[in-house]
């Protein structure tokens, strides 16, 4: 069972630091001015702070309608992605989790989570631009589908039982598929549901987590754990949901979806949990994602190794069949040699080299206090290889001023961007009060030096940048603001001051300087 590396707890940093090509930060620009940009000084103010020539505004706040029967914007909106539409863009938003004491339902117990419920999952809405500015509109087009929502797994599959799961919950970042559909993924699925745990062919149980008394989700009723933590693909046209076992389950932060020569789908997940793995699939068919291959990354030497049944006999031993296999991914990872990691979260495929960068967010107990961000060059930069090489993009730390990477993507003019996510208790610790609140960095091309672009509100984070307008302007995630906050008493009061709850929010950037960076010219 090769599960001892030097990812993890018992990593040596020297063992690491060789692995990852890491001989000092020499190689690495630490300056925060140049001649053409500059970097915002940490903050800890409880509004969204930017650079100069980038301006905020809120676009579409918790709460807010989103269509003529009344239906509301849910909460904790994190993942964002558009489509081109006739009239401007379809956005797709996912909704994470609850915070109940920022969300004061009233009713029985019952009645609230149903209220909680119907908060969780995700939002499809239009927006336009009119009179010369971009907003959401209040259309029949829109839909969500939350925690409430049937499911359907896709191509007729059984689960625990059922070809159907009630609902789609702990929706953290996403994809796109080249058909036009969106990717929601559900990540930390077990504070709902628990945990199904695998122990032979014919043996698996239940667990439950220490958050299951916090919601009480599982009293109503209790829903099998394997019906979350899938990857969800969303058809905004038909406003229909499939789950995809063929990519695997587990704390699905994201799914970026590459391209093979012959058009097939190549997505790259990771398993945002620490002493976890970094996943790719590779479609079978063109334009589907219900079959193909899972691999799980060896990155000590550099090899996808295949979670394939009939391709291992110690899957063969331990696992009845192939969806067994899918729905207890992580054992199966470890079983055939997956690589540990620290928390792999977002992941972006580079417009330059088509290397692929993934956000490893932290591991404390290995000693990786700030995370990084890794990159992957596959063999020939082809995304269905088996073979590649790692090493270290940009490690986080004071030298480079960010700790905890989080979401990445690429602008089109080709620069990278990344946000952070230190959690509101550990921004209290000595190690993390230099860095501030939670901020978007811009990395431009051709450079190693991160920017502090814009700066959170208190106890927030931002989420999944995401460009409209060739790039000229910028859609961000402001997730849980005063996520600390104690009943009557809030950490936050964003976004509209004075003693209101705090909201999480979707929040517009545009000015002469987000233009100037992003923007690719036609």
């Amino acid at each position: 069972m090769a599960v001892l590396s030097i990812f993890s707890p018992m990593i040596q940093r020297r063992q690491f630091a060789k692995l990852m090509g890491i001989t000092g930060l020499s190689y690495l620009s630490t300056g925060f001015t140049g001649p053409k940009l500059s970097s915002l000084r940490p903050q800890t103010k409880d509004a969204v702070t930017t650079l100069p020539g980038i301006r905020s505004s809120v676009f579409l706040e918790y709460g807010q309608q989103i269509h003529p029967d009344g239906s509301k914007f849910g909460f904790n909106n994190d993942y964002l992605a558009v489509f081109p539409t006739k009239s401007g863009y379809g956005l797709w938003v996912n909704h994470e989790y609850p915070i109940p004491k920022l969300q004061p339902f009233s009713g029985t117990q019952k009645e609230i989570i149903q209220k909680q419920k119907a908060t969780i999952g995700g939002s499809y809405v239009e927006i336009q631009k009119k009179s010369g500015v971009w907003q959401p509109n209040v259309s029949k087009n829109n839909f969500q589908v939350t925690a409430n929502s049937s499911i359907t797994f896709a191509g007729n599959i059984k689960v625990k039982g059922s070809s159907n799961a009630k609902g789609t919950l702990a929706n953290c970042s996403g994809g796109k598929t080249p058909w036009g559909n969106f990717l929601t993924c559900e990540e930390n699925y077990s504070p709902f549901y628990g945990e199904g745990v695998h122990i032979s062919k014919t043996k698996t149980i239940w667990k439950s987590h220490k958050k299951n008394k916090d919601y009480k989700w599982n009293q109503d009723p209790q829903s099998p754990a394997e019906h979350y933590g899938w990857v969800v693909e969303v058809n905004p046209k038909t406003k229909q949901a499939k789950k995809l076992t063929s990519l695997g389950r587990f704390a699905h932060e994201g799914a970026t979806v590459a391209q093979t020569k012959d058009g097939r789908c190549v997505v790259y997940m990771g398993d945002d949990t620490i002493n976890e793995c970094i996943y790719k699939f590779v479609s079978s068919q063109k334009n589907s994602l219900e079959h193909g291959e899972l691999f799980v990354a060896d990155l000590e030497n550099g090899k996808w190794l295949s979670l394939d049944l009939t391709k291992s006999k110690i899957l063969q031993k331990h696992f009845a069949n192939q969806l067994d296999v899918h729905t207890y991914t992580r054992k199966a990872a470890k079983l055939v040699g997956g690589t540990p990691t620290h928390r792999p979260e977002g992941i972006a495929v580079s417009p330059h080299d088509q290397s692929v960068l993934v956000a490893l967010t932290n591991n404390t107990p290995a000693g990786v206090k700030h995370g990084l961000i890794l990159k992957i060059e596959e063999k020939n930069h082809q995304h269905d290889a088996d073979t590649f090489k790692s090493s270290t993009f940009l490690q986080g730390g004071k030298a480079t001023g960010f700790s905890h990477p989080d979401n990445i993507v690429f602008d089109p003019n080709g620069n990278l961007w990344f946000t952070t996510d230190i959690s509101g208790s550990d921004m209290k610790k000595k190690s993390y009060r230099d860095f501030g609140n939670n901020s978007l960095f811009i990395v431009p091309k051709n450079q190693l030096t991160p920017y502090r672009v814009a700066v959170a509100p208190n106890e927030a984070e931002f989420c999944s940048p995401c460009f409209i307008e060739d790039g000229k302007k910028m859609l961000l995630s402001v997730q849980h603001p005063g996520e600390k906050s104690k009943p009557n008493k809030y950490t936050s009061h964003w976004p509209h001051g004075s003693n209101s709850i705090p909201k999480p929010a979707v929040v517009l950037l545009e000015g002469p300087l987000l233009e100037r960076l992003s923007h690719k010219k036609r």
